[in-house]
């Protein structure tokens, strides 16, 4: 029976997200629920057409 070899596959992506620095979680949060009530008022009409 052969034996079996394992390799770690380094993206891009696991690179950049062991570097220090970026935002903070509370700053991505603050960022995401501004971005998501832009289309709060758009999607509850849709909503309420919809029922």
């Amino acid at each position: 029976m052969s034996e079996v070899r394992t390799q770690k596959v380094r993206t891009s992506l696991a690179q950049q997200m062991a570097q220090p620095g970026g935002r903070t979680l509370a700053d991505v949060e603050r960022r995401a629920n501004e971005r998501l009530g832009r289309h709060k008022a758009e999607v509850m009409a849709e909503i309420e057409a919809a029922v």
